[in-house]
């Protein structure tokens, strides 16, 4: 079999800590705080079908570099939220919740503005997981 498309949108958003805290502090507010506050939103948990982030830090760039040779992205982290459409997040974004409350804390950790990349996943291997 040559693999299956999977039914949710992806959308990455890469982030880079915010100048002047350290990689714990930001690794820790993100992981303990922001997904909490997130969650508070209904436009949240109405639109993001699941929402996970992937932390990269020192350790683990220093690792992918003494380990395997290679250099690693230049961000401390990626948001990564599964989507029925495009159409959906906007609205999420677009609420008064996505300002007051998801962006207000983001501004505590996460410095420059982030990049995204939209797409989906194609299976090759594993279960899928919904």
């Amino acid at each position: 079999m040559p693999g299956e498309k999977q039914r949710y949108i992806k959308l990455q958003v890469y982030v880079q800590k915010k100048d002047g805290i350290s990689d714990e502090e930001f690794h820790k507010h993100w992981a303990n705080i922001h997904g909490d506050e997130c969650k508070k939103i209904p436009e949240f948990n109405k639109y993001v079908k699941r929402y996970q982030q992937f932390h990269q830090t020192p350790e683990d760039r220093e690792l992918a570099k003494t380990v395997l040779g290679d250099e690693t992205l230049p961000y401390d982290g990626c948001a990564e939220f599964w989507i029925e459409n495009l159409e959906d997040f906007k609205k999420f974004r677009s609420c008064p919740g996505f300002k007051t409350i998801a962006m207000a804390d983001a501004a505590h950790f996460i410095g420059a503005a982030p990049v995204c990349m939209v797409g989906y996943e194609w299976l090759q291997h594993g279960p899928s997981t919904f």
